[in-house]
């Protein structure tokens, strides 16, 4: 008895060889997955419209190639009755047309973001050059002067549930002051907006994420960061002001994982 159920044990289970093969293969499929997504890698897909089309098959190929593999041997799938592999299909299946059925409501709700953001944009209350002369109060030449020009107003958002800002750059006036309004039109995720030099974008994220959540994925204090705008829920909106000198800045949100694909550039000129 005891013999037969050592045999039937080593015919529907792999060796211990085979579970370590397949755990290198799990770890190869997961190593290529990162790569494919690591930004410091260098690989522009968005240099053809074939590989700004194939970055996201390719991952769901590796990704169900994995769970095929989890399933069928360490699950033992593959070693049970063909009854519990079609039982499980069917669940599968099922899952896979409930979540499609969801996109297809979203998808048919539709909306634009851009045209909710410029519908629920708020504008600057600023003063005309008479008004600005009749209340300026008097100050000193050691005093500080103020922005007494009209700001530039900026307004940027979300695409949705997408990790992805609405606008990739942003061109404002140097040394005459910004109000940037953020809106996060996303309905599920948390949103931050934050401003730094160019080149400093990737030491502020790592930084931020060392600081951890209780900070806002931002590090306090952090003499990089120019301007920021906190995590916003779904749905808030917010405003920032600030100043900038003529040159080259970028922006990004700082959430884990969402900095890969949400930042941007910022270009400050001077007038001529």
């Amino acid at each position: 008895m005891a013999a037969s159920h050592d045999e039937q044990h080593t015919t529907r289970h792999p060796s211990f060889a085979q579970y370590a093969f397949i755990a290198f293969i799990l770890f190869v499929i997961t190593i290529v997955e990162f790569l494919l997504i690591w930004e410091r890698l260098g690989i522009d897909w968005e240099s053809s419209q074939a590989l700004a089309h194939s970055k996201v098959p390719i991952l769901i190929v590796l990704s169900a190639l994995k769970f095929a593999i989890v399933i069928m041997f360490y699950m033992h799938l593959k070693f049970e009755s063909r009854l519990f592999t079609w039982i499980f299909l069917a669940g599968l299946g099922l899952a896979f047309a409930a979540g499609i059925a969801v996109l297809g409501i979203f998808a048919s709700i539709g909306g634009d973001p851009r045209s909710y953001a410029e519908a629920n944009a708020v504008p600057y209350a600023g003063h005309g050059e008479e008004d600005l002369h009749e209340e300026a109060p008097e100050s000193s030449h050691d005093a500080e002067p103020e922005l007494v020009m009209a700001p530039t107003d900026l307004g940027i958002s979300v695409v949705s549930d997408a990790l992805e800002f609405d606008a990739g750059s942003l061109t404002a006036a140097a040394n005459k002051g910004v109000t940037l309004t953020f809106h996060n039109a996303s309905t599920v995720y948390q949103h931050n907006w934050v401003l730094v030099r160019s080149g400093d974008r990737e030491s502020v994220v790592e930084d931020g994420l060392a600081a951890g959540e209780g900070t806002g994925w931002v590090q306090t204090d952090d003499q990089r960061v120019l301007a920021q705008i906190q995590l916003l829920g779904p749905g808030q909106t917010e405003e920032v002001r600030f100043n900038l000198e003529p040159g080259a800045y970028e922006f990004v949100c700082t959430f884990p994982a969402h900095n890969l694909t949400m930042f941007g550039e910022l270009e400050a000129v001077a007038d001529e």
